[in-house]
């Protein structure tokens, strides 16, 4: 854990949040300055809910340092987004910042789940920004095919097939393969003569 989570996740827990909004907005040369730019991927989640709770100067740096990680989000470290993180990123793509939601929208798109859809079809239907930006209604759009592909995709790999042949007992079901078996060639390969 980085020392911005540790700091941040330890005034959370100590009720202290309120005075650290308060710290951050006031005293940026103490707090900001020193904690912002040390944040790394792992942070993503702590600037994602500084961006949508502070004002001012803080979110200014917190958002900031957003545009620089969420490029970085792919398929295999999107995990490290939690759920209130993927909420608040959701959140992020009906404000009013252009370049922040054209960059959520990519970490979207390398990453995002079904708890995504809502707010990237809002996007791709021509809400919110989108209703004056072409580019954000485009860009929504190919997230939102990408996000229903890896949804189906994974609801696929979960899906029970029955046998070709009746089992011996009613409720056996199969698990689609994902790689094939080695087989033996020999076993594959017959003589198109009928042997006497």
């Amino acid at each position: 854990m980085s020392l911005f989570a540790a700091f941040f996740t330890s005034l959370v827990a100590g009720g202290f949040y309120s005075l650290f909004r308060y710290n951050l907005r006031s005293n940026l040369g103490d707090a900001g300055e020193n904690l912002i730019p040390d944040a790394t991927l792992e942070d993503v989640n702590e600037l994602l809910t500084l961006t949508r709770n502070l004002n001012g100067e803080a979110r200014l740096q917190a958002r900031n340092k957003l545009l620089e990680l969420l490029p970085r989000i792919t398929e295999e470290n999107a995990p490290l987004l939690t759920l209130q993180g993927q909420k608040d990123l959701s959140s992020l793509l009906a404000s009013r910042d252009w370049e922040l939601i054209l960059l959520s929208l990519g970490a979207i798109e390398n990453g995002g789940t079904g708890l995504h859809v809502h707010a990237v079809r809002a996007l791709a239907q021509g809400k919110h920004l989108a209703s004056s930006d072409p580019e954000i209604r485009e860009v929504a759009t190919l997230c939102l095919t990408r996000i229903e592909e890896r949804l189906a995709k994974s609801e696929y790999s979960t899906v029970l097939l029955r046998p070709s042949i009746v089992p011996s007992e009613p409720e056996t079901l199969l698990r689609p393969i994902a790689t094939s078996l080695p087989e033996e060639p020999e076993l594959l390969l017959r003589s198109g003569e009928k042997p006497e």
